[in-house]
Protein backbone atom coordinates (compact mmCIF):
# COMPACT_ATOMS: atom_id res chain seq x y z
CA UNK A 1 0.00 0.00 0.00
CA UNK A 2 1.72 3.18 -1.13
CA UNK A 3 1.40 6.72 -2.43
CA UNK A 4 -1.41 8.58 -0.74
CA UNK A 5 -1.72 12.19 0.35
CA UNK A 6 -2.82 11.34 3.87
CA UNK A 7 -2.53 8.21 6.09
CA UNK A 8 -1.78 4.75 4.70
CA UNK A 9 -3.64 2.72 7.35
CA UNK A 10 -5.79 4.42 9.99
CA UNK A 11 -7.58 2.39 12.66
CA UNK A 12 -9.80 3.98 15.28
CA UNK A 13 -11.15 2.26 18.42
CA UNK A 14 -9.98 -1.20 17.42
CA UNK A 15 -8.85 -4.51 18.94
CA UNK A 16 -7.61 -7.92 17.71
CA UNK A 17 -5.77 -6.53 14.68
CA UNK A 18 -2.39 -7.54 13.27
CA UNK A 19 -0.68 -5.70 10.43
CA UNK A 20 2.27 -7.83 9.39
CA UNK A 21 4.95 -8.12 6.70
CA UNK A 22 3.65 -5.22 4.62
CA UNK A 23 5.08 -2.30 2.69
CA UNK A 24 3.17 0.83 3.69
CA UNK A 25 5.35 3.59 2.21
CA UNK A 26 5.23 7.02 0.59
CA UNK A 27 2.32 8.67 2.37
CA UNK A 28 1.73 12.37 2.85
CA UNK A 29 1.05 12.03 6.58
CA UNK A 30 1.75 8.76 8.40
CA UNK A 31 2.09 5.13 7.35
CA UNK A 32 0.06 3.58 10.19
CA UNK A 33 -2.06 5.40 12.81
CA UNK A 34 -3.75 3.54 15.65
CA UNK A 35 -6.03 5.87 17.58
CA UNK A 36 -7.90 4.88 20.75
CA UNK A 37 -6.99 1.20 20.54
CA UNK A 38 -7.74 -0.51 23.83
CA UNK A 39 -8.08 -3.91 25.41
CA UNK A 40 -11.28 -4.62 27.30
CA UNK A 41 -9.66 -7.41 29.28
CA UNK A 42 -11.66 -10.19 27.59
CA UNK A 43 -9.27 -12.58 25.85
CA UNK A 44 -6.35 -11.55 23.65
CA UNK A 45 -7.20 -8.11 22.26
CA UNK A 46 -3.72 -7.01 21.23
CA UNK A 47 -3.13 -4.72 18.27
CA UNK A 48 0.21 -5.51 16.60
CA UNK A 49 2.17 -3.88 13.81
CA UNK A 50 5.21 -6.02 12.93
CA UNK A 51 7.50 -6.44 9.96
CA UNK A 52 6.13 -3.31 8.28
CA UNK A 53 8.31 -1.31 5.94
CA UNK A 54 7.52 2.41 6.18
CA UNK A 55 9.60 4.67 3.97
CA UNK A 56 9.13 8.38 3.20
CA UNK A 57 6.24 9.47 5.40
CA UNK A 58 5.24 13.12 5.60
CA UNK A 59 4.84 13.18 9.40
CA UNK A 60 5.43 10.55 12.10
CA UNK A 61 5.79 7.13 10.46
CA UNK A 62 3.90 5.03 13.05
CA UNK A 63 1.54 6.44 15.66
CA UNK A 64 -0.21 4.90 18.64
CA UNK A 65 -1.64 8.14 19.99
CA UNK A 66 -4.21 7.80 22.75
CA UNK A 67 -4.10 3.99 22.81
CA UNK A 68 -5.33 2.91 26.19
CA UNK A 69 -7.15 5.02 28.78
CA UNK A 70 -4.67 7.05 30.82
CA UNK A 71 -7.35 8.34 33.22
CA UNK A 72 -8.38 4.84 34.35
CA UNK A 73 -5.07 3.13 33.43
CA UNK A 74 -6.74 0.69 31.04
CA UNK A 75 -4.16 -0.88 28.70
CA UNK A 76 -3.99 -0.21 24.99
CA UNK A 77 -1.76 -3.27 24.38
CA UNK A 78 -0.46 -1.91 21.09
CA UNK A 79 2.87 -3.31 19.88
CA UNK A 80 5.14 -1.91 17.17
CA UNK A 81 7.84 -4.54 16.65
CA UNK A 82 10.52 -5.36 14.05
CA UNK A 83 9.52 -2.55 11.67
CA UNK A 84 11.76 -0.68 9.24
CA UNK A 85 11.25 3.09 9.32
CA UNK A 86 13.33 5.32 7.07
CA UNK A 87 13.05 8.96 6.00
CA UNK A 88 10.07 9.94 8.20
CA UNK A 89 8.85 13.53 8.58
CA UNK A 90 9.51 14.56 4.99
CA UNK A 91 6.91 17.34 5.08
CA UNK A 92 6.63 18.32 8.74
CA UNK A 93 10.17 18.00 10.04
CA UNK A 94 10.01 19.73 13.41
CA UNK A 95 9.09 17.50 16.37
CA UNK A 96 7.73 14.60 14.34
CA UNK A 97 9.25 11.34 15.58
CA UNK A 98 9.60 8.11 13.64
CA UNK A 99 7.24 6.52 16.20
CA UNK A 100 4.73 8.68 18.03
CA UNK A 101 4.24 6.86 21.29
CA UNK A 102 1.41 7.49 23.73
CA UNK A 103 -1.17 5.81 25.91
CA UNK A 104 -0.96 3.07 28.54
CA UNK A 105 0.79 -0.34 28.38
CA UNK A 106 1.99 -0.02 24.78
CA UNK A 107 5.30 -1.31 23.40
CA UNK A 108 7.72 -0.29 20.68
CA UNK A 109 10.65 -2.70 20.37
CA UNK A 110 13.32 -3.84 17.90
CA UNK A 111 12.40 -1.24 15.26
CA UNK A 112 15.07 -0.06 12.82
CA UNK A 113 14.81 3.73 12.39
CA UNK A 114 17.11 5.91 10.33
CA UNK A 115 17.39 9.16 8.35
CA UNK A 116 14.85 11.07 10.42
CA UNK A 117 14.94 14.43 12.20
CA UNK A 118 13.54 12.85 15.41
CA UNK A 119 13.53 9.06 15.75
CA UNK A 120 11.45 8.58 18.89
CA UNK A 121 9.37 10.59 21.31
Amino acid sequence: MAFSRKIGISLFDTANVTIADSDVSNHGRSCVVLDSASASGVGNQDVTVRGVRCLYSGCAALSMARSGDHHNLLPGRVTFRDNLIAFPSRWTRTYNPAIFFGGVNNTASRNCMHHGPHNGE
